[in-house]
């Protein structure tokens, strides 16, 4: 079934391909056979202008996954604090460190990675706190887990963050580079 819906949704039959993911849905019991073809369904509803909805399924996964996904209201309010500490990690130069450190195994963040790349594009589109927590989400996975070829894309979005929330157009420049180094070099 997760074949065919990925199918139905490259060929653009959107409406049965939809029926394929609701019926996905009520069977998978574990999350983690959910996040890919949640991921395709969120590609599914961003592609046809539907990024809340996209959005919306790809942050109730997220939970499922175990991650604390802040609601709405907790997000604004706690953006600058976090925004803070997200700065704090892109000043320190750990390209080095990133370049020894084992790939990411864990499942559980690969396949979170690999939904938040999916949610990136509708979040674009939902405004500068949605955008901005997953990239910050991103980070913290990268930290956390390890570097993961699936978060390269979301942290690519950091200057989008930086400029949207503080103006500021230098500040995602050098990360993007150490992170295209550390890209390279894996």
């Amino acid at each position: 079934e997760t074949e065919r819906h990925a199918a139905l949704y490259n060929l653009g039959r959107f409406d049965e391909a939809d029926e394929v993911y609701r019926s996905i849905e009520l069977r998978c019991v574990d999350p983690l056979d959910l996040a890919d073809p949640a991921g395709v369904q969120v590609s599914s509803l961003t592609n046809r202008g539907r990024s809340r909805e996209a959005v919306a399924l790809g942050v109730a996964l997220l939970r499922r996954l175990g991650l604390a996904v802040p609601d709405a209201a907790d997000a604004e309010a706690g953006m600058d604090q976090r925004f803070d500490l997200f700065c704090l990690g892109l000043n320190r130069d750990s390209s080095a460190e990133d370049r020894l450190q084992p790939e990411a195994t864990d499942p559980h963040g690969l396949a979170t990675a690999r939904l938040i790349m999916r949610i990136i594009p509708a979040a674009f589109f939902c405004g500068h706190a949605t955008l901005a927590w997953v990239v910050i989400e991103s980070q913290r996975l990268w930290n956390q887990h390890g570097p993961c070829a699936a978060l390269v894309g979301p942290l690519s979005h950091t200057s989008f963050v930086t400029i949207a929330l503080r103006q500021d157009y230098r500040a995602g420049y050098e990360p993007l580079r150490r992170l295209l180094s550390v890209s390279e070099t894996r």
